[in-house]
């Protein structure tokens, strides 16, 4: 897995998407990877963050190190990030307590999906 979570970095964008593609595939497998996925939720395009929310969200409780990542994607501008941090969170379970103020504030968002993604992971996550 070391090589893949490499790959995450590429110069190459079609490589570097195609990588972040692969990951949830090896959902908590793919923990080597976890440090790469938190710098493309900071410096990423949209479509490479939704991908990166996606294999942390495979992860399940391994991707508690990426919470702070996470929680500052429920502020993204693009609804769809919104709605996958949330589920990404949930996704981690209680170990996403830190994230549960949020996750609140997330349930007034304008998007539906992003309302009910944040309830559903303030369930899980108590």
């Amino acid at each position: 897995m070391p090589g893949l979570a490499g790959v995450v970095a590429d110069a190459n964008g079609d490589v570097r998407s195609t990588a972040l593609a692969a990951l949830p595939r090896y959902g908590r497998a793919a923990k080597a990877a976890i440090p790469a996925l938190r710098r493309v939720l900071n410096q990423g395009d949209g479509s490479a963050r939704m991908l990166a929310i996606q294999a942390l969200a495979a992860m399940g409780p391994e991707a508690e190190p990426a919470l702070t990542e996470l929680v500052a994607a429920l502020s993204a501008t693009e609804t769809d990030i919104r709605a996958a941090a949330a589920q990404a969170l949930g996704k981690i379970g209680p170990a996403a307590r830190p994230a549960e103020d949020a996750l609140r504030k997330a349930l007034n968002d304008p998007g539906r999906q992003v309302r009910q993604a944040a309830g559903d992971a303030l369930l899980v996550i108590r």
